[in-house]
Order: structure tokens, then C-alpha cells, then sequence
């Protein structure tokens, strides 16, 4: 059991056949039997990217909070807000 391939059913967008597919490889894509849509891609170093996005909205959102986004200053009443 442990060197087979996972597979999963999906359902093309275009005809509605539903098919088994393997899992997808990096840079490749899987297309219907019946009508050759695309049904599925994988792209290269997605989880790299994924990975780097996260990062860059966990410091985004760090800053974001420490950082007042609107000051007023109204006739002598200051006031700063912050993102909730």
C-alpha cells in the first residue's frame, strides 16, 4: 500500500465526466478523456510560493498592527487608529 500512487475523483467543468486522476507531478497537467479540458495543474514550486506568500503577509500583517493607519488632528483632539 505504502508505494501506490494517491488518487482522487474530480469532475470536468466542460462535460461533467467524473474520472480518477492520479496525483500530478510538478509542471504537468491532467485533461479530460472525453472533451481534452483542463482539468487540473499543477505548477512548479507551488508550496515554495505558498510558503513565501504566507511569510510576507504574516510580516504585513505585523506591521500593519503596530503602525497607525489614520492620525487626526481636529482642533487640538489627536487621535491615531490602528487596523482591528
Amino acid at each position: 500500500m505504502r508505494g501506490k500512487p494517491m488518487e482522487t475523483i474530480i469532475a470536468c467543468e466542460t462535460c461533467g465526466m467524473v474520472q480518477r486522476m492520479e496525483e500530478l507531478q510538478p509542471g504537468t497537467a491532467a485533461d479530460c478523456h472525453r472533451c481534452g479540458w483542463i482539468i487540473s495543474r499543477r505548477k512548479v514550486n507551488s508550496l515554495g510560493r505558498t510558503a513565501a506568500f504566507s511569510l510576507a503577509a504574516l510580516i504585513n500583517y505585523v506591521s500593519a498592527n503596530i503602525y497607525p493607519i489614520l492620525r487626526m488632528n481636529h482642533y487640538g483632539a489627536y487621535s491615531e487608529a490602528v487596523l482591528p
